[in-house]
């Protein structure tokens, strides 16, 4: 007798419930790898319609994607090895008492997962539906798309990469080939804008870039650093602030006070700063014409001295601007030369664009770039849209602002609302360590709130398995005063509050939480590393149990700095 034999084939799969979008957040040592299964695992059994290829899992690492795809794997067949034990209980059932043909037995066992668990994370009936999905799933998990969100770009743009103008066959460049590449295409176009086809307001920033920085190595650094952040600098809600707008009225006001006002004040700098004024009309104009003018009392102005300036203080602490030393003059240059920089930067960024098309060849950063510029036209977003049914985020608190978007317009419908049920993310912002790679931890609360606004559940994982119970203690009373709850959001200081975490695992230890000085003598400096590494091993090996293998799990060792 067969499984399927044993089974009631009369009954009806249930439409599945209406699902929401999930955010979860998940501390150290929780689970947030077995949580992002279990989402899948749910969807998986609900039928065979849920199409692994149509299911996204965006990881950070190439080894996530491996590993969240290999364990989707695993819990499917550990489902189908209780399914088929099920299946065999029942044929002897079935022999044993002559019940061949009989409804099944509606008490019996359901299937869970992980199994074994007393709290299961994934429940479902062990029943000719469910045997059908897991056996789909199973010969088709291969197609599951679980890779990096850089991965996922690249697939997108060898989708559309007409739209995206691009090589159909581009390649990906890196490391020293990508350098190497930046370096020859800097030369170039520094060649272009300075010698083959110069412009006069190009020469004159270049001029101002020279002045204020001083080399043209050090040019370059600055250009190449800011092309490092070229995802900010194609965002238009941000400037360097507005010359006429946010400075020239108290400029303007302070210059006329200072001519109107006659009075003489004790402190020599703002004498001869009002005499220059008063002698030397202006009428205003640009920010550069207001840097000529201003040049000649530079220094004057950068030594007034507040305190002795009487009735024409106030217009003083505006061209002062800032402590002594500092001056408007300074702050005006400072801000032409941050235009002109800009200018550059951007300028030599359509330069890199266009050469990189012509050898058609993209680094990592294009993939991101250009996959949101290429969602930016809507016949795409659609066609896109339509591709998957579910995207999940791990290690959300590492995605930065760029990612984030891609990941937003993915999520929603032509009407701009979220669609409920697509959009999984599972991340914990106090584990945001990568802001090197341009992480945002205000990108991770803006995104999750404006989920949480549109329907999605708010899940916390809190039961942690990794730490010995007297250390969890010891972290929660700590992180309880560290990151307390903010009644006001400040997105200037990002402070995720501290959801105390409850301990699962056994304790490892039987020894009482205490401190131990260990004295780590040495002669020279250069061997203190070297005599604190071995009074830290005596003192490992002189507390270990003799009956039982060293656990080195029992002992963390924090360094200040990884350099030694």
């Amino acid at each position: 007798m067969t499984l399927q034999q044993t089974f009631d084939f009369g009954r009806v799969s249930p439409p599945p419930p209406s699902r929401r979008n999930l955010v979860i957040e998940a501390g150290a040592g929780t689970g947030k790898t077995t949580a992002i299964v279990a989402e899948v695992l749910k969807l998986m059994i609900e039928g065979e319609d849920v199409a692994p290829e149509r299911i996204v899992l965006m990881t950070f690492t190439e080894k996530a994607a491996g590993e969240i795809a290999d364990r989707i794997r695993g819990a499917l067949e550990e489902l189908a090895v209780q399914l088929s034990v099920v299946g065999s209980q029942w044929s002897e059932h079935s022999r044993s008492t002559g019940a061949l043909g009989q409804p099944t037995i509606d008490n019996r066992q359901p299937l869970t997962w992980p199994s074994g668990s007393p709290n299961p994370l994934v429940t479902a009936s062990a029943d000719a539906v469910t045997k059908s999905a897991i056996d789909h799933h199973l010969a088709n998990i291969d197609s599951l798309r679980s890779q990096t969100i850089h991965s996922f770009c690249q697939s997108l743009l060898r989708s559309f990469p007409i739209e995206a103008e691009l090589d159909p066959q581009f390649k990906i460049i890196e490391g020293f080939e990508r350098s190497l590449l930046y370096s020859q295409l800097y030369d170039a176009w520094v060649d272009a804008e300075t010698r083959v086809d110069p412009q006069p307001e190009i020469v004159r920033e270049w001029e101002l870039l020279f002045t204020h920085v001083g080399y043209l190595f050090q040019i370059r650094e600055v250009v190449m650093s800011l092309v490092e952040r070229r995802d900010l600098l194609n965002e238009t809600d941000y400037d360097f602030g507005d010359f006429e707008r946010d400075v020239l009225p108290k400029l303007e006001e302070a210059v006329i006070w200072i001519c109107r006002d006659t009075a003489t004040c004790k402190d020599a700098s703002a004498t001869r700063v009002a005499a220059y004024l008063r002698a030397t009309p202006f009428k205003g104009g640009s920010l550069d014409r207001w840097i000529e003018y201003l040049e000649p009392i530079a220094a004057s102005m950068r030594n007034i001295d507040l305190r002795y300036c009487g009735p024409v203080k106030e217009p003083m602490v505006v061209l002062r601007s800032g402590d002594k030393g500092e001056s408007i003059y300074d702050r005006l240059v400072s801000h032409r030369v941050s235009l002109a920089l800009l200018a550059l930067t951007r300028r030599f960024l359509n330069f890199l664009d266009v050469e990189k098309r012509k050898l058609g060849v993209v680094d990592f950063d294009d993939l991101l770039l250009r996959t949101l510029a290429v969602l930016g036209d809507d016949a795409v977003l659609a066609r896109a849209r339509s591709q998957f049914d579910f995207i999940f985020v791990d290690e959300f608190q590492d995605t930065d602002r760029t990612q984030a978007r891609i990941i937003d317009k993915l999520s929603r419908d032509a009407s701009g609302a979220h669609v409920a049920g697509k959009t999984i993310v599972v991340g914990d912002p106090k584990q945001s360590i990568y802001g090197f790679r341009r992480a945002d931890p205000e990108t991770y609360y803006r995104m999750t709130e404006d989920l949480a606004r549109g329907g999605a559940e708010q899940r916390i994982l809190d039961e942690q398995y990794r730490s010995d119970p007297p250390l969890l203690d010891a972290i929660n009373v700590m992180f309880d005063r560290l990151f307390p709850e903010q009644p006001i959001h400040d997105p200037n200081v990002f402070r995720p509050a501290y959801h105390s975490l409850k301990a699962r695992a056994k304790p490892r230890r039987e020894m009482d939480a205490r401190v131990t000085i260990i004295n780590a003598q040495h002669q020279e400096k250069s061997d203190r590393f070297f005599a604190e590494a071995e009074a830290i091993a005596e003192w490992i090996r002189s507390h270990r149990d003799a009956s039982d293998p060293l656990d080195l799990q029992r002992f963390a060792i924090l360094f200040r700095r990884l350099t030694k």
